[in-house]
């Protein structure tokens, strides 16, 4: 009787370029999937292509603890999802919805038999919920997905914005803040002092009463540490009378730039300066050409509407989870 080999085919990767290639490549590929920023979380993972063939269809990463997957997002990531080829991308909608599903119905069934956990926090261009709404279809509810729709804010960029052009497109608030700031002479800059962000970082949350862990602490730093060194984008900061009062991590990749950590003294709140250099930062990935800055999340009230007024369009994405041990 003859063999029928299987359809499709799980890769692990372990070559850095290998794995940048395809997510630069890919439609949902992102600075949070890059091999440098992985390696900066210092945490344990796996990534994987899903293969057809001789054609790599699919890739995705596992976060790991004591061999354990993770639930995603990990803290301070976004988008660590499933990432399609342009082949798969660019293929008509009927074929391509129909080869997306099989092709997750098989990721899901081998993260069920490696880990017991399937955990993606999805790119906001990835639409298509239903083959994992439809995984384990008919079952009572714990055996199924738990999907659950959050947002971020997109503003689109073209390479001829300028600071006052964006500042028009705010919200009159920001606009005043900005002058402001122009006129008691607040200036931004580049900078590599990561211990300064931190700082600035441990006492934004400290003003809201909120104390970071040890945990939280470091992941700060090392995620700051790997962005400058794997050249994944810069520390800005804003300087009023010659002291350092707001600082910002933006990252980008070759189509977006990220709003990552923000850092205000409190004691310099009413100087306009984070305003400032949050235009200032906007700017800076316009320049480069990006297509969209992404100010990475705005999932409660005050977050929220902070990066709106800065004129961010509400996209929303998609988290999904599912165990094989407990409802989530």
């Amino acid at each position: 009787m003859d063999i029928i080999a299987p359809r499709y085919r799980l890769e692990e990767c372990h070559d850095d370029t290998e794995w940048d290639n395809f997510v630069d490549a890919s439609l949902q590929g992102n600075i949070f999937c890059r091999s440098g920023f992985l390696k900066g979380l210092g945490v344990e993972y796996r990534r994987y292509f899903v293969a057809e063939g001789a054609a790599r269809m699919l890739a995705f990463m596992v976060m790991l603890q004591n061999g354990c997957a993770l639930s995603a997002p990990m803290p301070f990531t976004m988008y660590q999802g499933i990432m399609s080829s342009p082949n798969l991308a660019e293929e008509p909608w009927h074929r391509r919805s129909l080869s997306e599903q099989k092709l997750l119905e098989f990721v899901f069934e081998e993260m069920a038999n490696k880990y017991g956990r399937i955990s993606f926090c999805l790119h906001p261009t990835w639409t298509d919920i239903r083959p994992f709404t439809w995984y384990n279809y008919g079952m009572e509810a714990s055996r199924r997905f738990n999907v659950d729709v959050r947002y971020t804010g997109w503003l689109a960029l073209t390479p001829e914005l300028t600071v006052a052009e964006l500042a028009r497109t705010m919200r009159t608030l920001r606009q005043r803040e900005i002058r402001r700031a122009i006129r008691s002479g607040c200036k931004t800059e580049i900078s590599q002092d990561i211990d300064m962000l931190c700082l600035l970082h441990e006492l934004t949350f400290a003003r809201q009463g909120i104390l970071l862990d040890d945990n939280d602490k470091h992941l700060v730093r090392s995620i700051n540490i790997a962005a400058l060194r794997e050249k994944l984008g810069e520390i800005r900061v804003g300087i009023v009378g010659g002291k350092v009062v707001s600082a910002y991590l933006i990252l980008y990749d070759n189509v977006s730039g990220y709003y990552l950590f923000g850092a205000n003294d409190p004691e310099y709140r009413d100087s306009g300066a984070s305003s400032l250099l949050m235009a200032d930062c906007i700017h800076r990935c316009a320049s480069r050409g990006l297509q969209r800055f992404d100010f990475v999340g705005i999932n409660s009230p005050r977050r929220g509407d902070f990066k709106q007024s800065f004129g961010a369009h509400p996209v929303s994405y998609y988290v999904a989870n599912w165990s094989a041990s407990s409802k989530e």
